[in-house]
């Protein structure tokens, strides 16, 4: 055993060998040094395989330069060049040129669909989460109000990122400000408020008067027609009938 790595062990109790002194606290320090050394190298190893494995390989392009930077300048003055020269390569690099730009604008047009209408969902829950709350407080059927209140309201953001309904202008842009709070935006709730004011709204609002000209008897059932669940495109036919 070499003499620098003899302090490192000690003799087994049946004589056999020698084994490493792990009660020494020394010894405990050392192996725990290395066993670090050894980890961090792995690791070492293991990011940099990672990183070579991450870069593509350049050398198909070689005549071209040795850097993705040198390649592409290189690419784009032979694109010029033969655009300048004319001919059957300047048309296929305009067709290619073309090609590319459809896909990119097809590409393009679906993403803008795609969140027009997530833009679209998120408006409906908000809004009509916020309506719906609104009609239960005001004992308003919400399928009534939902066609008088959505068109007038966007969702914006606050300073904070938090997203909230405001009420807009007819132009859909200018965002209108509360007749209650000076500088605040005005509200779905203020909104609603606003609406049922008026006379030909007041119609949405179920009456509190007694209907027909005799009380009620006391402990005296009133018998009811039935009726089946109107949908909401029927409430809304028959919320316009009443405002005509």
């Amino acid at each position: 055993m070499p003499e620098n790595l003899r302090g490192l062990y000690q003799s087994k109790a049946d004589n056999s060998g020698f084994e490493i002194r792990s009660s020494d606290a020394g010894v405990a320090s050392a192996i725990a040094a290395i066993t670090g050394l050894s980890g961090a190298l792995t690791a070492s190893r293991t990011e940099c395989d990672t990183l070579k494995r991450s870069v593509p390989d350049l050398s198909p392009l070689k005549d071209y330069g040795d850097t993705p930077q040198a390649i592409a300048e290189k690419v784009q003055q032979m694109i010029k060049d033969l655009s300048a020269k004319g001919g059957e390569a300047a048309a296929a690099i305009e067709r290619v040129k073309h090609e590319m730009g459809q896909v990119h604008q097809t590409a393009l047009s679906e993403k803008d669909k795609a969140l027009a209408t997530m833009t679209q969902q998120l408006h409906e829950q908000l809004v009509g989460a916020e309506i719906n709350r609104i009609a239960s407080e005001k004992g308003v059927d919400s399928d009534l109000l939902r066609p008088f209140v959505m068109p007038n309201i966007k969702v914006v953001s606050d300073p904070n990122g938090k997203l909230k309904p405001v009420v807009v202008e007819p132009d859909g842009k200018t965002v209108r400000y509360s007749q209650k709070v000076a500088g605040a935006e005005m509200g779905v709730s203020e909104a609603v408020e606003e609406l049922l004011g008026q006379e030909k709204f007041k119609v949405l609002v179920p009456s509190k008067a007694p209907v027909g000209g005799g009380a009620v008897q006391p402990n005296r059932q009133v018998q009811r027609p039935a009726q089946a669940p109107k949908s909401a495109v029927d409430k809304i036919s028959a919320g316009i009938k009443k405002l005509g």
